[in-house]
């Protein structure tokens, strides 16, 4: 793989992802319809803040799980949207590009074949975490299914992203070797013939 289209591949995955991202969670509605806002939130704030003193995981056996990520001076943590938006663009970065170099190691597919493949992959992967959340932690089914589908499309796209690119740049070769070895002539004609009448 060239150095062009490595680099211009890590792009377009990395950005295809990121596109994707940003319209399921800022256009569509279904994330938000799985998390419930605290009714009052300054009280919750101050009680969590007052039980959890450091950033970190908090968990409690009769059914709690917190994530707290408070800043020093508890800033409203949608103003660092751009910031915490740039970080992602870098960590798609690094996954688009483990990604193109894992393709290296694949059989080589169709485009479709490729968005089929990593969607396979991120479906699978997405079980094994958010279904393991619902399931250990109690996370609620209706967010756990919609984070394995939105992870299931967003891989699919940036296989499709990424496929395209490979076999436009980078066409299969097809060799005798590609789909196996032909037999040349078949079978010796005494293989096939009744027993009793071979030479």
């Amino acid at each position: 793989m060239n150095a062009k289209l490595l680099l211009i591949g890590t792009l377009a995955g990395a950005f295809t992802l990121f596109g994707w991202e940003t319209l399921s969670n800022a256009a569509l509605p279904w994330h938000m319809a799985t998390m419930r806002a605290f009714p009052d939130s300054t009280a919750a704030v101050q009680s969590i803040r007052a039980h959890a003193p450091e950033n970190g995981l908090y968990y409690d056996t009769r059914g709690v799980v917190a994530a707290v990520s408070f800043t020093p001076d508890m800033i409203d943590k949608s103003t660092l949207l751009g910031p915490m938006m740039v970080r992602q663009i870098g960590l798609n970065l690094v996954v688009a590009l483990v990604l193109l170099l894992g393709m290296q190691r694949m059989p080589r597919l169709t485009t479709t074949g490729y968005a089929l493949a990593f969607a396979v992959g991120a479906f699978a992967i997405s079980l094994s975490t958010f279904v393991s959340n619902w399931n250990w932690w109690g996370y609620p089914a209706a967010w756990t299914a919609v984070q394995v589908v939105d992870r299931t499309i967003g891989f699919a796209l940036m296989g499709l992203a990424l496929g395209g690119l490979l076999n436009k740049w980078s066409p299969r070769v097809t060799t005798d070797e590609w789909g196996g070895v032909k037999a040349q002539g078949g079978l010796p004609s005494t293989m096939g013939a009744p027993r009793g009448t071979r030479g």
